[in-house]
């Protein structure tokens, strides 16, 4: 089965096509097995690029977020590189974790929201805004010192966020669905 993805800004839209022709490796599908008669029977992830190279990653845990080793966050917090790993941080600026990688993984229906999100990249319209997203945040330390923040998020999640940012809700139903299928 062939997947065809589309996206318009941001980091996807400059990722897509290396993601298209496999060479993209931040931005891929996971947990998608088929069974031994060819179907799927869980929901495929993605994980999109939200943003790189950022020096620091602040944001909110909007619902309950929990760690690795299943430690519960929410609220505020920042993530800044440390000798080449993160050091992720609450509103008071206490440690709450330090690793090679920072994942977060909501419990129920929690997202999240990063500040200062670079968007319209290359376009007249490019600017810094708060961006709220659904399923799980990951973030890299990248070799310059730098931070990747990747969502990783339910294709359905993802379909929807793409389909309420590209139309309008006022659009009719079947041009709606229409845009679903070919997006």
């Amino acid at each position: 089965m062939r997947i065809r993805l589309r996206a318009k800004q941001g980091i996807c839209a400059r990722v897509l096509p290396l993601f298209i022709a496999g060479q993209a490796p931040w931005f891929s599908a996971f947990g998608t097995q088929p069974d031994r008669h060819g179907m799927i029977n869980q929901e495929p992830l993605l994980s999109v690029g939200i943003y790189e190279r950022e020096a620091e990653s602040c944001g909110v845990l909007n619902g309950r977020f929990v760690l690795p080793d299943k430690t519960a966050l929410s609220g505020e917090f920042s993530v800044r590189p440390n000798e080449g790993r993160l050091v992720l941080m609450g509103k008071d600026g206490h440690e709450l974790a330090r690793g090679a990688e920072i994942r977060l993984v909501p419990e129920g229906q929690g997202t999240f929201t990063l500040r200062g999100v670079t968007i319209g990249i290359n376009f007249h319209w490019e600017r810094k805004e708060d961006q709220t997203f659904e399923g799980g945040l990951r973030l890299l330390p990248n070799p310059d010192g730098t931070i990747t923040a990747i969502n990783d998020v339910g294709v359905e999640q993802y379909l929807k966020s793409v389909i309420s940012s590209e139309m309008s809700a006022e659009a009719p139903l079947e041009l709606l669905r229409a845009h679903a299928i070919t997006s």
